[in-house]
């Protein structure tokens, strides 16, 4: 899939990184990003370790966390769940993953080091996060091992409509935004929890374009509703 970037954040064991590069050979990903490494991901263990997927491996770009700017979709994986109000780490699984994916637009994900995983930082940089299943008694899977896992849920994935893009979330959440207050919602967290919310509910909808389209129309046609008639009241 030419639109997906795999980034792999602070990873530690440079041959993990050379496996990860044949893995993403294998299910036929070839862009992948590394924010900086604690080894040097080009050293031989590393090379010796991509096999037949070197080129994979010599063409990845080292970058910063910047860079995650620069996709549509920022998508994150996790082995720790959250609650029902740690928002950020509420997750889809692998499979329900596939049918998320956008035909168009620059989609990343991420995955933390060996040690430590992603931190809240960084998943709170995600638009949603992914979670593998497992054994609660031993969750933890090794780092190219969750990458196998999920690339294969992802190869040959086919959606059958097109997606909802950045421009077109973007736009409904800057609606959503411009309702809030409006609709009385004053307090800085809780208005924060409903623009965090609703960007993870439109960014996991695999909505398609027509979709977005009616969606815009209903938040633009309530904004001017509330904007000429009364203000509710936040209890």
């Amino acid at each position: 899939m030419n639109n997906v970037t795999i980034v792999l954040i602070k990873p530690q064991i440079p041959g993990n990184i050379g496996a990860i590069a044949r893995v993403m050979g294998n299910f036929a990903f070839q862009n992948l990003v590394i924010i900086e490494p604690k080894c040097d991901p080009f050293d031989k263990e590393a090379l010796d370790r991509a096999k037949h997927a070197k080129p994979i491996l010599e063409s990845a770009k080292v970058k910063d966390i910047s860079c995650l700017k620069e996709f549509d979709l920022v998508i994150g994986t996790t082995a720790k769940l959250g609650n029902k109000y740690n928002i950020k780490r509420l997750f889809v699984t692998p499979k329900q993953l596939k049918e998320k994916l956008p035909k168009k637009g620059k989609v990343a994900i991420l995955f933390g080091n060996e040690g430590e995983g992603l931190s809240n930082e960084e998943v709170s940089l995600c638009d949603f996060v992914v979670y593998i299943p497992t054994n609660p008694e031993y969750p933890t899977l090794n780092l190219s091992h969750s990458v196998s896992v999920i690339l294969y849920e992802l190869f040959d994935a086919k959606p059958i409509h097109e997606l909802m893009d950045k421009k077109q979330k973007d736009f409904i959440n800057k609606l959503i935004s411009e309702n809030l207050p409006l609709l009385g919602f004053t307090d800085k967290m809780k208005t924060e929890n409903q623009k965090r919310t609703w960007n993870q509910i439109l960014s996991k909808s695999s909505m398609s374009k027509r979709e977005a389209f009616i969606i815009m129309g209903y938040f633009k046609k309530s904004l001017n509703a509330l904007s000429k008639g009364s203000k509710f009241k936040q209890k």
